[in-house]
């Protein structure tokens, strides 16, 4: 037999990222426009008297002035009364009467919707518009160098050069991703803020019994700069889309997207075909969103569809083959082709079928879509390899790869469970299956917490411990406190009407918790007294009917009145894979999503994907303990029950602190969290005082914290970030700083143009006025101290790392892994940017099974479009502050990665460092007010 070598690891990385030379494309000449003054004035002053704002909502009439017109390139979001800088620019100019009455309709529903007796269309004189009306020259590839050696490109650069950018690959066409396929084409993306994608169109078809399911590969291009490196980056991205086919049946957001395209033009015959994103909002039934459907009214020659016909029937707007798009060949050939975006959770109707055969199951009159989302890193490679050739005409080269570091320390952090804690579980259970496997997981020594218990009679409350860990667990029958919420008839908004029902719900769960027997608190330091409830609740799907809603919420809200922290397992029986609310394939890493193998099928076998065991009572009970100790884990968790930072690089545990921004409606709350070296955990919101992490979820749960948005706002921030720093404590702490928003709420210093290798700007001091200082000016402590500046001399035992998953906002680039012989592949580990930033990959899940050459590309095996792919989603962390004795840098990016493993309730790396994750799950008590 011949022995098999292990692969050596990856050594590098690549990143799906560009750069481009200075001057390479000449500024295109734009027509502007500039929001007339008067025009500002008139609106400032009907909106300012009635809101804490001054800002006007500006956003909102952005997103309707890119619904309506395909040729504007960028849209200011900000700073209308800015008269050295445009507000529109278009590549042809939009029409008066267009901009008019956007701004007019706008008027109407957001800065005025309390007075429609104001008749925004008459007040605004459109002659003030058409004087603003001028060309410019934009320069797309020019960029300075910031003072502390980032890239400092001009507005161009991100705004207007991702949509010429897609434009060239557009009309280029997308060559051949696969040796069996043909070029597909391309159409140019909707115009977004900032980044541009151009999208396959037609859509591919996948086959499903349910019907040919369309999907398509988007490139999506944007601009972003990284910390201290002097040329910005062009990052590159395959996204994939997937459109609804089948009639809408129920959507877990309120929100949708739809995508149009009309052969005809939409203002213009002439134009070149592009797609309007279009938001549309449920209010009772479906429509456009705010704004756009009394535009409609007013400009007749926008040829929207209805949304409730395009989601009645999705097909009759899209190409297909087999079924010619009637929108186009009708009546009427100016309507467009209408794709409404698929979010996860939708459900869709099945079409009609004939009944099964005697004794095999009725098929679910609903189904999801059968496309899954992501790509594997061969997809990513092929496609990355073909636009950058498709670009190097235009001057776009791809970046440098970087090397895998490998310090002296830890890649992962060990999970020494905290001594003689002690805490109160109550089980609140719908069926006695639960509640034996429960108590099975407690005591489980192979899935479950391996707890011996006491040895008293059986009662309402038992005991487990293992000599560190004490548990009092009670048992309750929920019974209908898990019901659904019955909404009352009424002519009331459903929104009203679901309040009526919140609040009866929460008085019946006050009424059950009171008539509790009084529970005993802990004395054993340093447990809280708090309880956690571990609640049984069915999934959110079994709360999709008509004139109901699900009770999750409101259960979440009334226990936290009741001094409890909640977790929630679904029934045991169910075949649900996600075994609480807290682990989830939103908390694997990144990504591209996470292979979920019960949705395998017979296809699967041509893609040697590995296939679910049949369900047998021990593989159900493999199953059931991990889901039941998972969810007991969590519970833990939220009572504070986690480890004990393991040693740093200075060679001893240090304190681990964490900076979170949670945004919420018209505000937001910050929080410090603060990990002691022995375990304990407290934390700090806005007016209040220090407290145990398990008091920061009924905090939030119960409306603390709250800081709101306008005038004077940012300095009640900085107020809680100079509170939080503590500059005076000499206590050895590493300060994670997480939460992208903060740059520009309170803390200027963290954005990337900003921050200077072991120089801290204080919150609330501006960076730019202390950006010129040399080293020999920082010898002097008086302008240092005036201008908020603080060295490392003067913060002894301060150090800040400041980290940024992969998320929507793509600020992080996607990666895949290459050596001299592999092209691409999956890998994990530490890389290095320069000795201050590294791209940190956590190793792949055992959720994720799809083989590593998966290749949806491949026109030969259309069903592997129906697999979940897996892609590593990069860590950014950056040290702009370490102490002088701090030689080794690479070994505090991997202490920070290697918190990312530091949990006692999963063995699966998150996507941030612990303690960010700790606050970051917190915040889903904020939606319980």
């Amino acid at each position: 037999m011949t022995a098999t070598t292990k692969p050596q690891p990856y050594p590098r990385i690549a990143c799906m990222t560009c750069t481009i030379d200075q001057g390479t494309l000449p500024p295109p000449g734009l027509n502007t426009l500039r929001f007339p003054s008067r025009w500002l004035r008139l609106l400032r002053s009907q909106y300012r008297p009635r809101h804490t704002r001054d800002d006007l909502p500006v956003r909102a009439l952005a997103d309707l002035l890119r619904a309506v017109d395909r040729n504007i390139v960028d849209v200011a979001n900000w700073g209308l009364d800015d008269q050295d800088k445009y507000w529109i620019a278009s590549t042809e100019a939009v029409p008066t009467v267009v901009v008019h009455t956007v701004v007019a309709t706008w008027a109407s529903v957001f800065v005025t919707a309390d007075r429609p007796h104001i008749d925004w269309y008459q007040l605004l004189d459109p002659d003030d518009l058409e004087r603003t009306r001028d060309t410019e020259d934009v320069p797309v590839t020019a960029w300075t160098v910031a003072p502390n050696g980032t890239a400092a490109p001009t507005r161009g650069f991100f705004q207007v050069l991702p949509g010429m950018l897609a434009a060239h690959l557009a009309e280029a066409g997308l060559p051949l991703l696969h040796p069996e396929s043909s070029p597909r084409h391309l159409v140019l993306g909707p115009t977004l803020d900032g980044p541009r994608e151009a999208v396959e169109w037609p859509p591919r078809w996948m086959p499903d019994r349910n019907g040919d399911a369309p999907w398509s590969l988007g490139v999506r291009i944007g601009a972003q700069t990284a910390w201290q490196e002097p040329e910005p980056r062009i990052h590159i991205d395959l996204v994939l889309h997937r459109w609804l086919h089948l009639p809408l049946s129920y959507s877990p957001n309120l929100n949708l997207h739809a995508w149009l395209l009309s052969p005809g033009g939409i203002l213009r015959p002439s134009e070149r075909p592009t797609f309007l994103r279009v938001p549309g909002t449920w209010r009772g039934h479906w429509m456009w969103s705010n704004g756009l459907e009394q535009l409609l009214t007013r400009l007749s020659q926008l040829p929207h569809p209805a949304l409730p016909d395009v989601l009645g029937d999705p097909l009759r707007y899209l190409p297909h083959a087999g079924a010619p798009n009637s929108a186009s060949d009708g009546e009427d050939d100016r309507l467009p082709y209408a794709a409404i975006q698929y979010q996860s959770g939708m459900r869709l109707l099945r079409p009609e079928s004939p009944p099964p055969p005697d004794g095999r199951r009725q098929n679910a009159k609903t189904c999801d879509h059968p496309v899954n989302p992501g790509f594997m890193p061969i997809n990513h490679h092929q496609l990355f390899e073909a636009v950058t050739n498709a670009l190097a005409t235009v001057g776009v080269t791809p970046t440098q790869t970087y090397s895998r570091r490998r310090p002296r320390g830890r890649s992962t952090s060990p999970r020494l469970a905290p001594e003689g804690r002690r805490y109160q579980l109550e089980f609140w259970n719908q069926t006695d299956t639960t509640r034996r496997v429960l108590l099975n997981a407690l005591q489980d020594n192979k899935h479950g917490l391996a707890l011996t218990p006491a040895p008293t009679a059986e009662g309402p409350t038992r005991s487990f411990n293992d000599g560190s860990l004490t548990l009092s667990v009670s048992f309750h029958d929920i019974g209908e406190l898990a019901a659904a919420l019955r909404l009352p008839a009424g002519q009331e908004s459903k929104a009203a009407r679901t309040a009526i029902a919140t609040q009866q719900r929460l008085e019946r769960i006050r009424t059950r918790l009171g008539s509790l027997p009084h529970r005993d608190t802990p004395s054993t330091p340093p447990g809280t007294g708090h309880t956690a409830a571990l609640i049984e609740l069915d999934g959110p799907r079994a709360f999709t009917g008509k004139d109901i809603a699900d009770p999750k919420t409101t259960l979440r809200k009334g226990f936290a009145h009741g001094d409890r922290v909640t977790q929630f397992l679904r029934p045991i029986t169910a075949t649900d894979t996600a075994a609480t609310e807290e682990i989830n394939d939103d908390e694997l890493l990144d990504t591209d999503d996470v292979v979920n193998a019960t949705q395998a099928t017979d296809d699967d076998l041509d893609l040697d994907i590995q296939l679910p065991p049949e369900d047998t009572e021990e593989t159900a009970a493999d199953r059931d303990l991990p889901r039941a100790a998972n969810a007991i884990r969590d519970a833990l968790r939220q009572l504070g029950h986690v480890p004990a930072p393991h040693t740093s690089p200075i060679g001893a545990p240090i304190e681990v602190w964490a900076l979170w921004y949670e945004p919420i409606r018209g505000g937001a709350i910050p929080i410090l969290l603060r990990h002691r070296p022995d375990g304990t955990l407290t934390t700090l919101l806005p007016g209040m005082p220090p407290m145990p992490y398990s008091d920061l979820h009924l905090a939030l749960a119960t409306g603390r914290g709250r800081l709101p948005r306008g005038k004077g706002a940012d300095s009640e921030y900085t107020e809680f970030l100079l509170r939080a720093l503590t500059l005076d404590d000499p206590t050895p702490r590493l300060l994670l700083v997480g939460g992208r928003n903060l740059r520009s709420r309170g803390w200027a210093w963290l954005q990337t143009q900003h921050m200077r290798r072991d120089v801290l700007i204080l919150p609330g001091a501006d960076p730019r006025e202390s950006a010129d200082l040399t080293v020999e000016d920082m010898a002097v402590q008086q302008p240092l101290a005036r201008l908020g500046v603080r060295l490392p001399s003067q913060c002894p035992g301060l150090r800040i790392a400041r980290v940024i998953p992969r998320d929507s906002a793509r600020e992080v680039p996607h990666v895949f892994a290459q050596d001299d012989d592999r092209p691409y592949g999956i890998t994990s580990g530490l890389f290095e940017i320069h000795e201050r930033l590294y791209y940190a990959l956590a190793p792949k899940p055992v959720q994720a099974k799809a083989p590593i050459g998966l290749d949806k590309f491949d026109p030969a095996r259309p069903r592997a479009a129906a697999k979940r792919a897996w892609n590593p989603g990069a860590l950014e962390i950056a040290l702009p502050f370490l102490q002088q004795e701090d030689t080794d840098t690479a070994a505090w990016a991997q202490y920070v990665h290697s918190l990312r493993t530091a949990h006692l309730h999963t063995t699966v790396p998150t996507r941030l460092p612990a303690q960010l994750h700790l606050a970051d799950l917190a915040g889903r008590y904020i939606d319980a007010r």
